[in-house]
């Protein structure tokens, strides 16, 4: 679960308590989830140059 304590009174709770382990990974999640992403995209676009198939499924 990731979820980090910005509140008082708490209003998310983690039974980890890993309070500050998990802001890293959110704060981090906000750079690399779009980097994936544009990385998946740009995998998408490769195979549709190089697949014979022009990246449609083989029927």
């Amino acid at each position: 679960m990731a979820a980090t304590l910005i509140q008082q009174p708490r209003y998310v709770d983690a039974v980890d308590e890993r309070w500050d382990e998990n802001a890293h990974f959110i704060a981090a999640a906000r750079g690399t989830v779009p980097r994936l992403v544009a990385e998946i995209r740009r995998l998408r676009q490769q195979l549709e140059v190089t697949s014979p198939t022009n990246g449609q499924e083989a029927k």
